[in-house]
C-alpha cells in the first residue's frame, strides 16, 4: 500500500481508537493525531468530523469531547492552512455539539465546541456570529453557550467581532430583563463586559476605517441601568461579582453625559 494510501487509513483508525479507555493510550492516540494534522490539517479535521456526523448519536459522548479536544488543537495551529469550504463544515458541526443539549450546561463537552467556534471565528467571524445569531432570535434567549462564544470571541478578534456588535446586542438587550436563572444572568453579565472590552481594543486601534464606537454608548447604559438595579442584588455570590466587573468595563463605553447622570448630586 502507498504512502498516499496508508496515512488516512492510519487517521481513521486514530479517529476511532481516540477514546481508549487506557488514558496512557489515550493520550497517545490524541498526540498522533495531533502530530499528523500539523502536516494535513484538512486530512484530520474531516475525518474527525466525518466519524461525529455518520456516527450521529451512536458515538459516545466522551469519544466526541476527544475528538472535539483534538481539532481545537490543530486549529489553534494551523488555523491559516483550513479552507473556508472545510471551515463552514465545521462551524455546523460544533454548533450542533454545543447546542444539542438544550436543557443542560456541559462544560466538557459543549465548552470544547465552542473552543472551536471562537478558532474558526478568528478566520472568519462573520460567518461564525451569523450562524450563532441564526441561534439567537428576537425575544429568545438562547443557549448558555451561544451567548459565552459570543463573548470569548469578541475578546478573541475585537478587531472582526466589534463591527457585528450592533445586530448582536439589538439580540440581547429586550431580554435581559426576562432572565431569571443566576447561571443565564452570569454569562450574559459576562458577555456584554467583554463586548465592552472588545470596543475599547477596537477604539484604542484607531483604524483608518470603521465602526465608530460611540454607537456603543446608548446600548451600554441600557445594559448598566438594568444591570445596576437588579442583577447586583442578587443573592448569588458569583452573579454579583461578575455584574460588577461587566459594570466597569460598561462605563468606559457609556457617554460622559450618561455617566455624570449617575453621580450622586
Amino acid at each position: 500500500m502507498s504512502r498516499t494510501k496508508q496515512v488516512p487509513k492510519l487517521v481513521e483508525a486514530l479517529v476511532k481508537g481516540c477514546n481508549d479507555a487506557t488514558p496512557k493510550v489515550k493520550s497517545t492516540f490524541a498526540d498522533s493525531l495531533t502530530d499528523i494534522g500539523k502536516h494535513d490539517p484538512a486530512l484530520v479535521l474531516t475525518q474527525a468530523r466525518d466519524y461525529i456526523e455518520e456516527g450521529k448519536d451512536k458515538v459516545s459522548r466522551d469519544h466526541v469531547i476527544a475528538l472535539l479536544t483534538i481539532m481545537h488543537r490543530i486549529l489553534q495551529i494551523k488555523l491559516d492552512e483550513v479552507d473556508q469550504e472545510l471551515c463552514g463544515t465545521l462551524i455546523t458541526l460544533s454548533l450542533s455539539e454545543m447546542t444539542k443539549d438544550k436543557q443542560n450546561v456541559v462544560p466538557e463537552w459543549q465548552g470544547k465546541a465552542s473552543s472551536i467556534l471562537v478558532d474558526l471565528g478568528i478566520k472568519y467571524p462573520d460567518k461564525v456570529v451569523a450562524a450563532m445569531m441564526e441561534l439567537f432570535g428576537p425575544g429568545v434567549v438562547p443557549h448558555y453557550f451561544v451567548i459565552k462564544t459570543l463573548g470569548d470571541l469578541s475578546v478573541a478578534n475585537p478587531i472582526g467581532v466589534v463591527p457585528l456588535l450592533p445586530d448582536v446586542f439589538a439580540r440581547m438587550l429586550p431580554v435581559l430583563a426576562s432572565i431569571k436563572m443566576d447561571n443565564i444572568r452570569w454569562v450574559f453579565a459576562s458577555a456584554v463586559g467583554f463586548f465592552c472590552e472588545a470596543i475599547m481594543s477596537y477604539k484604542a486601534a484607531s483604524l483608518p476605517t470603521g465602526i465608530d464606537v460611540a454607537v456603543f454608548a446608548p446600548q451600554a447604559f441600557t445594559a448598566y441601568e438594568l444591570m445596576l438595579s437588579n442583577w447586583l442584588a442578587s443573592k448569588e455570590k458569583k452573579v454579583r461579582l461578575v455584574t460588577i466587573q461587566a459594570i466597569g468595563s460598561m462605563c468606559q463605553v457609556m457617554s460622559t453625559t450618561s455617566l455624570d447622570a449617575q453621580l450622586p448630586k
